[in-house]
């Protein structure tokens, strides 16, 4: 009996000196953090246009898997340096994404922090969220987070947006969503409803596109809803590869129009650095 006092006595020493703080710090390593607004919202690199060109704008719309898949690099820089913006979800401020970006010099990043977390036990902290980069000055740009949180993880999702002069034309607005996907619709459905606020009081072009986590008919319901009341319409692909939900097969990626002529779309079905294909659209601004 008495061993056994003893055994447990070490088995308890043990634990608290050296296992439990152990398991602290895994649990601190991997907690992510949401920033104040205040500091959420940053801008990297110099434009080197003052317009757009109203009879050819080129947009590349993807969820990027944050960069950290073997490969990223290559394949972002393989979209051109006639891209005239990204769209892009899921964006950490990573050695990665930067060196990506040496390929596109004259972009300039808008990004909206959601998060900010811990690679790994020891890893460096990186910011996580959205972005709209574009070789064109944007006149006013800025982002909306949810209130709500992903459950377990307890994140918001962030929505960048940015409007950029064209030449001759009225502004275009350039909104880009990652949406909710673990809570309830309702919470989703709100998001939605901030983002169609932003497009109702633009008067002018619109390209509103992303990953809406649209993984269910409730959820591509209320998306169809903004559709109507903003006027928009849906860039079609002929070569349909985009994501689906893996449990009710609908479309979660999608690229929302109002003002254009779309003249090219297309998926990048080729990529294999993301478990997302990028949308890519070339549309003349009316």
């Amino acid at each position: 009996m008495l061993r056994s006092l003893k055994v447990g006595s070490l088995f308890v020493a043990v634990f608290s000196t050296v296992i439990s703080p152990i398991f602290s710090s895994s649990l601190q390593a991997k907690k992510f953090e949401i920033p104040p607004l205040s500091e959420s919202f940053h801008q990297w690199g110099t434009p080197s246009r003052s317009l757009l060109n109203p009879d050819k704008v080129k947009v590349v719309v993807w969820n990027i898997l944050k960069a950290k898949e073997d490969g990223f690099v290559k394949e972002f820089k393989s979209f051109g340096s006639d891209t005239d913006i990204f769209m892009l979800q899921e964006v950490d401020n990573s050695e990665e994404f930067f060196q990506a970006y040496k390929a596109y010099p004259n972009h300039q990043i808008h990004f909206g922090t959601s998060f900010d977390y811990r690679r790994g036990l020891w890893g460096d902290r990186y910011l996580s969220g959205t972005a709209i980069s574009s070789r064109v000055d944007a006149l006013d740009s800025g982002m909306l987070r949810t209130k709500d949180l992903e459950p377990f993880v307890k994140t918001p999702k962030v929505v960048t947006w940015a409007l950029f002069p064209v030449e001759g034309k009225k502004d275009l607005l350039s909104v880009n969503i990652h949406g909710l996907n673990m809570t309830s619709n309702k919470d989703f459905i709100k998001q939605l409803k901030d983002c169609e606020k932003v497009i109702l009081a633009h008067d002018g072009p619109v390209i509103f596109a992303g990953d809406f986590n649209t993984s269910d008919m409730e959820k591509l319901n209320a998306m169809w809803t903004v559709v109507w009341r903003t006027k928009l319409k849906a860039v079609t692909f002929e070569n349909d590869q985009r994501k689906r939900s893996r449990f009710s097969k609908i479309f979660i990626d999608h690229t929302l129009v109002r003002g254009v002529e779309v003249i090219d779309s297309e998926v990048y079905s080729s990529l294999e650095s993301s478990d997302h294909k990028a949308m890519g659209v070339t549309f003349k601004v009316l």
